[in-house]
C-alpha cells in the first residue's frame, strides 16, 4: 500500500511538474511573441501627426485648434482626445474628444474643439491619445 501511494504521489508531482513547464513555456512564449514595442511605436507616430495649434478661451468656454497631418501612405481617420488643463496645477479640467475623417496621404487639416467650461486661471491644452484607422 505504501508504494502505491508513494508511485501515486510521484505521479502526480511529475504531471504537476510538466503543467507548469507547459504554461510557463506558453506565457513566456506568448510574452515573446507579443511585445508592446511596435504599439509604443505606432502610438508614438500617430501622436507625431497631431498638433495642438491653439489653446485659449471665448465667450462660449475652452478652445483648442488641432493640426493633423497624414504621414502614411493610405486614406486614415483619427481619433483625437484634447485635454484641458489648468496650467498651475496640471489637473485636467475636461477631456474633449474630436474626428478627423478620412484624411488622404500627406494631406493637412485643422479641426477646432471646445467645452463650455470656463474656469478661472490660466489653462493648457494637450492631445492625450491618438488613434489612426484605415479609412
Amino acid at each position: 500500500m505504501g508504494r502505491r501511494l508513494a508511485a501515486g504521489a510521484s505521479l502526480v508531482m511529475l504531471l504537476a511538474a510538466v503543467t507548469a513547464l507547459v504554461v510557463g513555456g506558453l506565457v513566456l512564449g506568448t510574452g515573446a511573441l507579443v511585445s508592446d514595442t511596435p504599439a509604443a511605436d505606432q502610438e508614438r507616430r500617430e501622436r507625431a501627426e497631431v498638433d495642438v495649434v491653439r489653446c485659449g478661451r471665448d465667450i462660449d468656454g475652452l478652445t483648442a485648434v488641432v493640426r493633423v497631418r497624414n504621414r502614411t501612405s493610405a486614406t486614415s481617420t483619427y481619433y483625437i482626445d484634447v485635454e484641458f488643463r489648468r496650467r498651475a496645477t496640471g489637473e485636467v479640467l475636461t477631456t474633449v474628444p474630436t474626428v478627423v475623417d478620412a484624411l488622404a496621404p500627406d494631406g493637412l487639416t485643422r479641426t477646432a474643439v471646445s467645452s463650455p467650461r470656463s474656469p478661472r486661471g490660466r489653462i493648457d491644452c494637450a492631445v492625450a491619445d491618438v488613434d489612426r484607422l484605415l479609412a
